[in-house]
């Protein structure tokens, strides 16, 4: 029982070794593109925080020709 034990250790201990590793040589492979990634996301971030004012005042403007409708009596009466 105890070699057993042992044994999958020295195997998590391997496995995460070789993790490890593999995450050093792929971020020394691909070091270059970080810095325009990140300039992707935060241009991302501003287009959605764009579209969603856009929806925003879009659906407020919605509500209020609604509201607007109702009172006059062209909208659907409820």
């Amino acid at each position: 029982m105890r070699n057993n034990g042992l044994f999958r250790v020295g195997v998590l201990i391997i496995v995460a070794s070789a993790l490890i590793w593999l995450g050093a040589e792929l971020t020394r492979r691909i070091e270059w593109i970080l810095p325009y990634t990140a300039g992707a996301g935060a241009v991302l971030l501003v287009l959605g925080l764009f579209n969603e004012a856009r929806r925003r005042k879009a659906a407020t403007l919605a509500a209020a020709s609604t509201n607007n409708e109702s009172a006059a009596g062209l909208g659907p009466t409820a």
